[in-house]
């Protein structure tokens, strides 16, 4: 699910609770997670930071650290995974992720109980909910009762009709679906740094400052000297920064 308020669905949330950070070795995840770990030591929220590079890391890492933990902030890493699929967590446990590789893994998206999204929703495209997930009821009431030969064999001619018409229903659905993935994961995307997501959660809460301001500049500098994220939405990030230095540095 997707966070609309950082603030009141994702740090108020977990002020008084012991957080797992699992944070990936690139630039623009460092200087978000210490972002973040200034917000915490500010208001005292216990945390422990693990690094991971890959999969089997996240994994090892989620097992060896998530005892006693309900909260685990992924930092660039997990976005296009499905968490609950690979680290089968316990269902109090909650994914808090802020990951800018793209795409998102739909999962990820549609998970409202577990997983919540620091993104902007206007940097995702995801597919519609019918296209990629799909609920039957493959129940069937069975007439075995019904003691008029010719009734029953009636009776059982409609339902066997009407059990193929879901079979090629169900075939059209599924090489649909194929499409729509195929076509959604095809090609691997960035959306905004995360070090400016956190920066800008720190300033809606007034705990913004120079030094976290430098942090949110290095990791959108990161994304656009590594080719992450084209011209126009360097210089739209650029700008907005360049508002909270004028802000923070006013004369």
């Amino acid at each position: 699910m997707i966070v609309k308020d950082f603030r009141k669905e994702f740090y108020d949330v977990i002020q008084h609770q012991r957080v797992l950070i699992l944070v990936a070795f690139d630039v623009d995840a460092l200087c978000a997670c210490k972002i973040l770990q200034s917000l915490f030591q500010c208001d005292q929220i216990l945390y422990t930071i693990v690094p991971v590079a890959g999969k089997e890391e996240l994994e090892r890492a989620f097992v060896e650290n998530s005892e006693g933990t309900k909260h685990v902030v992924m930092i660039n890493c997990g976005a296009n995974l499905d968490v609950i699929e690979l680290l089968q967590p316990e269902e109090y446990i909650k994914f808090y992720i802020c990951d800018s590789h793209r795409p998102v893994d739909v999962h990820n998206v549609y998970n409202a109980v577990q997983v919540k999204l620091l993104m902007k929703s206007t940097e995702l495209s995801v597919p519609e909910y019918d296209d990629v997930f799909r609920d039957d009821d493959d129940s069937e009431n069975d007439s075995g009762n019904d003691s008029d030969t010719s009734e029953s064999t009636k009776k059982r001619k409609r339902f066997d009709d009407a059990a193929i018409e879901r079979r090629i229903e169900r075939r059209k659905w599924e090489e649909n679906r194929v499409k729509v993935l195929f076509d959604y994961m095809q090609f691997s995307t960035y959306g905004t740094s995360s070090a400016l997501l956190m920066f800008e959660l720190a300033w809606r809460m007034s705990k913004d400052s120079n030094d976290l301001l430098w942090l949110a500049i290095v990791g959108v500098t990161d994304q656009y000297v590594h080719y992450k994220t084209p011209r126009e939405k360097y210089i739209e990030d650029v700008m907005a920064l360049q508002s909270h230095v004028s802000r923070l540095n006013h004369k």
